[in-house]
């Protein structure tokens, strides 16, 4: 690691993960066919002078299934420039209960948890492959030549209990784990290609010889031309780490220290800070995205934060056993009193239930 001069346009510290494309997502060609149609049948409704009442169409909106709009607050913050890096969410991630999609200032779509979010090479957005008709919304602000230009962001906020995948403009995929928000241009210019994390995610980068592709968080910076890995980076957290699958990834911490990662090497960020590099085996660290998680001594009250994020259940340890490592693997598609009960009979403590909230002592 070296000193090395900041990277441009960047007031925070850059994350990136990887996510394989699923083989449900649609493709370009299928997103921009979908398009098609549905500027045909505005065009006709047009020529027939059809005006829709502003309830009607709201209503009309919503028929997709797994998808709906809302309104929300007029001012809902989208991150649109660098300034806004620091992710200053609306959104409480404390009661939300389904995943949205913010595409502009008083309006967002809810889908359905395990959905996957496409957008086209101009901007145009798919849910599970159908094509949402952003004209239905007349009663909302419209995407229009600026809205859908490169650099303005969308985000997705994927409360806990939830996970989501993301396919963006540039081919570039993205699963997404519970408690985590991105924002991401709805299209992408000529000039670095950047998004902002708050969470875990796992990215496949789209390779753009001359474009990198940009992650920021509230602690890091990550820098890559393509690639695919994984990065656990939420701003809760004093601890993140990076695990690179393939290809090759720049780190730059806080202090302007610089790391190269190979694959299969895991690097910890402590505090915004580089703090140790090591051979993993990097399959193991995406394995959430098959609902699995690969324990190597994490302390319990870790593997507590991390269940809270999956199940959107508290779950608290006492002072005395917080710092128990836990080795092994958890399958996190059955219910947790289960994963706590195998969790309790390895560490001989005791399930307690208080409320809404669970705990685990001695």
């Amino acid at each position: 690691m070296n000193h090395h001069r900041h990277l441009p346009d960047a007031p925070l510290l850059k994350l990136m993960a990887y996510y394989k494309q699923q083989e449900s997502a649609p493709s370009p060609q299928e997103l921009e066919e979908g398009w098609r149609h549905v500027r045909k049948r505005v065009e006709r409704r047009e020529r027939r002078k059809l005006y829709v009442a502003a309830t009607a169409t709201v209503a009309a909106a919503a028929t997709l299934a797994g998808l709906a709009w809302f309104a929300l607050p007029t001012d809902t913050p989208l991150p649109l420039d660098k300034q806004q890096a620091s992710m200053q969410w609306k959104a409480d991630m404390d009661t939300l209960s389904d995943i949205r999609v913010v595409v502009a200032p008083g309006q967002s779509i809810r889908v359905d948890s395990g959905a996957t979010v496409s957008y086209s090479s101009t901007g145009n957005i798919a849910v599970n492959r159908q094509v949402v008709d952003q004209t239905k919304t007349s009663t909302r602000r419209q995407p229009t030549a600026t809205s859908t230009e490169a650099g303005e962001y969308n985000q997705i906020i994927v409360p806990r209990g939830k996970t989501s995948t993301l396919l963006l403009a540039d081919g570039t995929s993205m699963h997404i784990n519970a408690g985590t928000r991105v924002a991401y241009p709805r299209t992408f210019g000529t000039d670095k290609r950047k998004i902002h994390v708050d969470g875990e995610v796992y990215l496949d980068i789209a390779h753009r010889e001359h474009q990198p592709f940009v992650v920021q968080t509230a602690k890091f910076d990550i820098e890559v031309l393509g690639t695919a890995f994984n990065v656990d980076a939420y701003s809760d957290n004093s601890q993140a780490t990076v695990v690179l699958l393939r290809g090759q990834v720049k780190i730059l911490d806080s202090n302007r220290q610089e790391a190269l990662m190979k694959p299969n090497e895991l690097l910890a960020v402590n505090e915004g800070q580089i703090a140790e590099k090591k051979e993993v085996n990097a399959e193991e660290y995406i394995a959430w995205t098959r609902s699995l998680i690969f324990l190597h001594g994490e302390p319990l009250e870790e593997v507590c934060r991390k269940l809270y994020r999956y199940y959107g259940v508290p779950v608290e340890t006492d002072a005395s056993c917080a710092h128990i490592p836990i080795h092994g693997k958890l399958d996190i598609s059955i219910p947790l009193k289960e994963i706590l009960r195998r969790i309790s009979v390895a560490t001989s403590l005791n399930v307690q239930e208080r409320g809404d909230t669970i705990r685990l002592q001695r």
